[in-house]
This record gives C-alpha cells, sequence and structure tokens, in this order.
C-alpha cells in the first residue's frame, strides 16, 4: 500500500511546499512515513487521511511502529501540529509504540519529542536509515 505525494501551488510558479509519502510494510508491521518541506493546511489534512487508512490497516497486527523520515522536513505550522497530535493519539490506541525518526533539525526533533510526549510514544532519533530500521524491528520483536 503506498500514498504518494502533495504538492501545493504558490502564487508565481508551481513549488513543492511540503510533501507527504506513506507505505505499510505488513510483514514487518512498519509504517514508512515521509514527510519533506512545511505541509500547509491540505497537506496535513492528506497526511491525517493517509495515516489514518495505515493505521486502521495495522490495528489488528499490534504492537507497530513508524519509521518516520524528517531530514528534509521544516518544523510544522500549529495548525498542522495539532493534527498530528490527533494521529499519535489514534495510533496509539491502535496498538503503534515505537517510531524511529530520521530528523537533522533540532527544531524537528524538539517538535517529534514534544508529539511524542503527547503520544505516549516509545521514540528514538537516528542519522542512518539503516540503523533505525533495525532499532524498530528488534524493539517490535521483543514487545
Amino acid at each position: 500500500m503506498t500514498n504518494n505525494v502533495d504538492r501545493v501551488l504558490i502564487a508565481g510558479g508551481r513549488m513543492a511546499l511540503g510533501t507527504v509519502s506513506v507505505h505499510v510494510d505488513s510483514e514487518l508491521r512498519i509504517v514508512h512515513l515521509t514527510i519533506t518541506g512545511a505541509l500547509s493546511r491540505l497537506g496535513g489534512l492528506e497526511y491525517q487521511r493517509r495515516m489514518a487508512v495505515a493505521i486502521d490497516h495495522l490495528a489488528a497486527r499490534r504492537p507497530w511502529g513508524v519509521l518516520s523520515d524528517r531530514r528534509n522536513a521544516l518544523v510544522q505550522s500549529e495548525e498542522v501540529q495539532l493534527i498530528m497530535a490527533d494521529i499519535f493519539e489514534r495510533a496509539t490506541a491502535a496498538g503503534r509504540t515505537h517510531a524511529a525518526v530520521l530528523a537533522t533539525s533540532a527544531l524537528t526533533q524538539m517538535q517529534m519529542r514534544r508529539l511524542a510526549l503527547a503520544g505516549k510514544l516509545v521514540q528514538r532519533h537516528f542519522e542512518s536509515e539503516i540503523a533505525a530500521k533495525a532499532w524498530l524491528v528488534r524493539e517490535l520483536k521483543s514487545g
């Protein structure tokens, strides 16, 4: 199951303001999430829709986790953060226990930590996608 890209039109030409990609690995019980840029309100709602589909798909396969690539993401607006907080709560209620986050920006890492605390989530930050996935798989197998 793959959902790809959301692009936003900006006055003066077409520019990718923010994108979201969601892919479910049913076998490993991992949602691969990639967010780039800053999502618009519509982009945030599309993130919410795509994640709701992924959550529904994995809810019966507890525990499950998220590999979140935020390396090219910007700090999200307050409005988008509220949408993300809602998804964090839904995911926790549906059996998501862990998240491995790829983030190079200290601000993005802080934003993700705040959302994880509110969403009751075990979360670690990584620079390497290989290390992040290995940790996530190991944690899911032990839980």
